[in-house]
């Protein structure tokens, strides 16, 4: 139960840094359109999202979540 307890609270307080990160990348994006550097900002993007598909996965860990069953 600790357990769970703790990968839910360190999943929720992860959520909130890359929501601030997430925005901010947006917002360096529709200033860099067009130039080279655009490219990194694209690949931070994609790190985000990972991390939040992780912390998706840790809040069903804890229970904090329903876990949806799916085929594969």
């Amino acid at each position: 139960d600790a357990l769970g307890q703790l990968t839910g609270g360190v999943a929720h307080d992860s959520n909130n840094l890359l929501t601030v990160i997430t925005g901010n990348l947006e917002m360096l994006e529709e200033e860099l359109e067009g130039q080279a550097a655009l490219k990194y900002v694209r690949e931070a993007q994609e790190a985000a999202a990972m991390g939040a598909r992780l912390n998706q996965r840790l809040l069903t860990f804890s229970r904090r979540r329903k876990l949806e069953a799916q085929v594969v």
